[in-house]
């Protein structure tokens, strides 16, 4: 969470989210243990997946806002400009 709020680098940013999210999911295999069930591991490996899949469209807005506007810090983003 400290990465989240502290740092303004997509990519330092990409990398806290990841480490929030692999958190989350390693609850689920606690949990799931906790309750002698297999179903967490499940959810875990749905998780990871997804997370992974996010991760890299991700990445890949972030190699074009990268190419486009010259730019590694996300809040010296030109602001959006309004469409007619």
């Amino acid at each position: 969470m400290y990465g989240l709020v502290t740092k303004r680098s997509g990519l330092k940013l990409l990398i806290s989210l990841e480490l929030v999210a692999a958190a989350a999911a390693m609850n689920f295999v606690g949990f799931a243990a906790a309750a002698q069930d297999t179903l967490g591991q499940a959810f875990m490996i749905l998780a990871l997946s997804v997370d992974t899949c996010i991760a890299g469209v991700v990445l890949a807005v972030l190699m074009a806002l990268r190419r486009v506007h010259s730019i590694a810090d996300l809040s010296k983003l030109p602001p959006e400009e309004e469409s007619e």
